[in-house]
């Protein structure tokens, strides 16, 4: 009887809680779960704050491309504000403004008034995107994003970088690409994506592996570009 009590208390307990716990580096750096209108998310974070409450905000182009009955329209997006941006119970609409398939990167646009603490877009010190580099120490490497909507954080160490991308042996759940690679507390990539690791059926989830990232010579060019288009 007192462990069926027990029980029943727990339940309503956890019940009570909120829906996805957001922990601080979310808020404080403005990474948000990107919802698109076919329902597919995927995660997208603030790069640039302009006049008054404009953001830029970017992500993987892959996450915000248009679909049309389940399939992929590549190079195409929904136009207008058509993304939901996620912060907790807040939520905002944006605009892609800018989109390179080939590197999977896009940049959006959202009117969000509130402050984050923006980080600087920094290359991977010992890393020559020129040529294929593998990367001589073990440099740890944070990627947040939200695989099943829920707020994570992955570790892994940087690997090599190869033609705008930046690979890490971390292992990845869908719903992280869009967010940020952080590397000694800078933007050092945007999470694109992987390699299916385990065969389907023979895990729980699909996790990908390793880890591959858009770099930050290429972000730095997206955002640039897109402080042009976005007046």
């Amino acid at each position: 009887m007192e462990k069926t009590r027990i029980l029943g208390l727990l339940i309503v307990l956890l019940l009570s809680l909120p829906a996805v716990a957001q922990r601080p580096e979310a808020e404080e750096h403005g990474i948000m779960r990107l919802v698109c209108p076919s329902l597919a998310s995927g995660t997208a974070f603030v790069v640039s704050e302009l006049d008054g409450d404009k953001k830029l905000l970017a992500t993987a182009a892959h996450v915000v491309t248009l679909t049309i009955d389940g399939k992929d329209q590549p190079g195409r997006v929904w136009s207008g504000p058509a993304y939901t941006l996620e912060l907790g119970e807040a939520k905002w609409k944006g605009t892609v403004v800018s989109y390179d398939g080939p590197n999977d990167v896009a940049i959006l646009s959202a009117e969000i008034p509130l402050k984050f603490k923006v980080l600087p877009i920094k290359d991977i010190e010992g890393l020559d995107e020129a040529t294929p580099t593998y990367l001589p120490s073990r440099k740890e490497a944070q990627f947040f994003g939200y695989p099943e909507g829920v707020f994570t954080e992955t570790r892994g160490f940087v690997a090599f970088v190869d033609k705008n991308r930046v690979f890490s042996d971390a292992a990845l759940i869908p719903g992280q690409s869009g967010g940020p690679m952080i590397v000694d507390k800078a933007i050092a990539g945007v999470i694109s994506g992987g390699y299916e690791w385990f065969p389907d059926g023979m895990a729980p989830k699909k996790v990908t592996w390793p880890a591959r990232c858009c770099t930050a010579k290429r972000l730095r060019e997206m955002v640039e570009f897109a402080k042009g288009e976005v007046k």
